[in-house]
């Protein structure tokens, strides 16, 4: 009775024991991409938002009285600089300038007439025949001739001004608009009818504005660089050195323009604490138009050695920027850094790391502080972007954008504007070549004369 006793109880322990689970190992830390920072040269900006606007905006405007007889280019296109846009009817102003060609020819022929008197009544007069009153008034009516001559000149040539004004020409090369009056309608009367608008469109201003603090960070950096007082900083030719800036017109991040700065308000708006800042750009496809908005970054240091690491691997939360670094039992640990200039899909850090930490790159989502991580070693190249930003390369344009501003339309002799069509003579004095007579046309009065 005893020994079946005992069978049973070893059963039961047996099936005990075939009941416990056995403990699975634990699982193995999740691997990670680590990386260690690289020292760069980086290119400090100011940031700054603005506007883009033409170098020049003209209104072609009707300038002599008539009906438009004929419109010379296609709403919206292109136009070239001295182009016939518009034709005014002609017929008043060319009979005015044949009215005052037949006035000019009588007053030189009375002219010569009074002339020949003149002479025959001052050498009557020194021989004591006329007397002093004929003398007098035969000198008085060849000054009046002389006089006359001069008038009919100046009628001359407003007759020709005025006639040059019916052929209305552009004078800057742009973008034309459609046409604000149709053929048949009469223009210029009462008013300088509005015909058109002419957008030069290359180069291309932007206009933006400066805060006070950012004014005087980029001003005393670009002097000592310069090795002058900030005082000395002015708009010169010889400080263009410090003027480049780049421009965005996009949605993304890039800066596709370069230009130079050329202007910048003598004094700072009381109300914003800003000053108005212009710069000018190169537009050669004609892609930019007036009154977009645009990034707008200045170039104001370089740093030749500063620590970078991709900007993916920076996290944010309260205490501010942190990366996660991977310390020697391959512990992950948050560390605080301090950021700086963003380069290209690169961020600058400050203070936090040194260069020979391990920060992970890649498997954010799978590393906590604190726990343990297998680092497989990675590396990540600055973007090509970094290159065209660079120091040098930002010189080495500068001779290209200093030429922007000799493309800007600058005050225009009148002549420019009134350009006479060619089949008008342009020497007045040979308009009647041989049909005058032979006679001195001289319009200088002889030496005794007033």
């Amino acid at each position: 009775m005893r020994y079946p006793f005992f069978a049973l109880i070893g059963c039961f322990l047996g099936t005990l024991a075939g009941c416990q689970k056995k403990v699975p190992p634990p699982p193995a830390p999740p691997e990670v991409i680590v990386a260690t920072p690289i020292r760069h040269e980086i290119t400090r900006y100011a940031y700054f938002t603005g506007r883009t606007d033409s170098v020049a905006d003209v209104s072609i405007r009707a300038r002599v009285k008539g009906f438009l007889k004929a419109v010379h280019f296609q709403e919206g296109g292109t136009v070239q600089k001295g182009q016939v846009l518009f034709e005014i009817d002609p017929q008043e102003y060319e009979a005015d300038l044949h009215k005052a060609q037949a006035d000019w020819q009588a007053a030189v022929a009375k002219r010569e007439t009074e002339k020949f008197n003149y002479e025959r009544m001052k050498d009557a007069h020194h021989k004591g025949v006329a007397t002093d009153m004929e003398y007098a008034d035969a000198k008085g009516k060849y000054d009046q001739s002389v006089a006359a001559v001069a008038q009919c000149k100046a009628a001359w040539e407003l007759a020709n001004i005025n006639l040059g004004y019916c052929s209305v020409l552009s004078p800057v090369t742009g973008k034309i608009s459609k046409q604000y009056v149709d053929v048949g309608n009469l223009v210029g009367s009462g008013e300088a009818t509005l015909l058109a608008t002419v957008v030069q469109q290359d180069p291309m201003y932007v206009y933006f504005d400066i805060d006070e603090k950012s004014w005087l960070r980029i001003t005393t950096e670009h002097a000592r660089r310069r090795g002058t007082d900030a005082s000395e900083v002015e708009h010169r030719k010889d400080a263009r050195a410090g003027a480049v800036f780049q421009a965005g017109v996009s949605d993304g991040e890039e800066y596709e323009y370069q230009g130079l700065l050329d202007y910048a308000a003598n004094k700072v708006d009381p109300n914003t604490g800003t000053i108005e800042v212009r710069g000018i750009l190169p537009n050669s496809n004609l892609v930019l138009l007036p009154g977009l908005f645009t990034r707008v970054r200045i170039p104001y240091d370089h740093t030749p050695g500063a620590m970078l690491i991709p900007d993916a691997a920076v996290g944010y939360d309260q205490t501010g920027s942190y990366v996660y670094v991977v310390n020697d039992q391959n512990l992950v640990e948050h560390r605080v850094i301090e950021v700086g200039e963003k380069v290209g899909r690169l961020r600058e850090v400050t203070k936090g790391l040194d260069e020979k930490d391990r920060f992970i790159l890649q498997g954010l989502l799978r590393a906590r502080p604190g726990r343990k991580v297998s680092p497989k070693a990675g590396t990540f190249e600055p973007p090509e972007a970094d290159a065209k930003n660079s120091a040098a390369q930002i010189r080495a344009n500068m001779a290209d954008l200093e030429a922007l501003e000799r493309r800007v339309p600058t005050s225009a002799p009148f002549t420019d504007l009134s350009t006479q069509p060619a089949t008008l003579p342009s020497d007045k004095l040979d308009l009647l070549e041989g049909v005058l007579p032979t006679y001195d046309s001289s319009d200088t009065p002889p030496a005794d004369a007033p």
